[in-house]
């Protein structure tokens, strides 16, 4: 009689698991859902075409050659000429020799 009622407390304790399971994975693709929709709200993508100019911003640690005073120093190169459009957000750039 013991192994009988284990065997139905383990199979409810498994589709008690499953139902959380499957109310987590619910939650968590809603979250997905939402924060996307957020994000899409906000970004406007980057749309360049052949022949135009633009200025690239230089991360931290890149410097411009001969600019003595890093702090004051330009944060943003350019402007550079846009050759052609490789991929969706990769471009062939003509860059200075300087």
């Amino acid at each position: 009689m013991l192994a009988s009622g284990g065997k139905s407390r383990e199979e409810g304790k498994q589709k008690e698991r499953q139902i959380h399971r499957k109310e987590a994975e619910e939650a968590i693709a809603m979250a997905n859902a939402t924060v996307k929709a957020r994000y899409d709200e906000r970004r406007q993508p980057l749309m360049v075409d052949k022949g135009q100019e633009i200025f690239l911003r230089q991360n931290r640690g890149y410097t411009l050659p001969d600019v003595v005073n890093h702090k004051f120093s330009n944060q943003r190169a350019g402007p550079i000429h846009i050759l052609e459009r490789v991929g969706t957000l990769a471009y062939r750039l003509e860059i200075p020799p300087n």
